[in-house]
């Protein structure tokens, strides 16, 4: 599991064999039913994947990267741009651009208590007391994509 998860992250999404659009799909699906229990986004702009970004998420990486230079005027870097998960705009850029970050945490309380994190577009970890409908994103994933329990 990844280095520094915070606790009450107590699920994973494992991925079998997924296709790199299950991976994007279930993991929006997992961001989609964990909104509501979330407070505070905070999103690194950086992502392995940027080479092979199309004309969409390359133009939601710009957004990230110019929400950070207006959040960290003196020394922008990327890293831990604060999204608000109540607006829309800010939303649809966390959705779009979270599964491919180098990390993006979902906090239920202004880092206190997370409700899911995103590591290296490969890790997807959760707390399963955040997920709104547990039986709906299980029915709604991708069948090569399962949910596992998962305990320190």
């Amino acid at each position: 599991m990844a280095y520094g998860v915070p606790d009450g992250l107590d699920c994973t999404l494992k991925f079998t064999d997924s296709t790199v659009a299950e991976y994007e799909s279930a993991t929006q699906l997992l961001l989609d039913q964990v909104r509501w229990s979330t407070t505070l986004i905070s999103v690194d702009a950086w992502s392995d994947h940027s080479q092979s970004f199309g004309p969409e998420l390359l133009a939601t990486l710009r957004f990230l990267k110019k929400l950070d230079a207006s959040q960290h005027r003196w020394r922008p870097t990327g890293m831990g741009v604060r999204l608000d998960p109540l607006n829309d705009e800010h939303w649809e850029v966390a959705r779009r651009f979270c599964p491919w970050s180098i990390h993006a945490d979902f906090w239920t309380d202004d880092y206190v208590a997370a409700a899911a994190q995103v590591h290296d577009a490969s890790e997807v970890v959760f707390a399963s007391s955040c997920v709104r409908d547990a039986n709906r994103l299980r029915v709604d994933l991708p069948k090569s994509v399962s949910i596992a329990e998962w305990s320190r």
